[in-house]
């Protein structure tokens, strides 16, 4: 616990948290079609991919960029 506030390991987690949420918002704006949301908290980030910005979850799209994630930069992820 001590390295955790020493190295202000939660404000660093906050910080990247918002940068990653802002770069994915933007890339909504530039490809909005697949983003339907973004949302979270710290490192704790959730995006909603829907089929052409609909309310339709985009399930095969999902399950594409996941296992990408997982195959190619070890990203462990949650599509429930």
């Amino acid at each position: 616990l001590d390295v955790l506030e020493n190295e202000s390991l939660r404000e660093h987690a906050d910080d990247v948290g918002r940068y990653l949420m802002s770069e994915f918002r933007k890339l909504k704006k530039q490809a909005g079609m697949l983003i339907g949301d973004v949302r979270g908290s710290g490192l704790f980030v959730g995006i909603e991919l829907v089929r052409d910005g609909a309310l339709e979850p985009a399930t095969i799209e999902t399950s594409f960029v996941c296992t990408r994630l997982k195959e190619v930069n070890h990203i462990l992820t949650s599509i429930d």
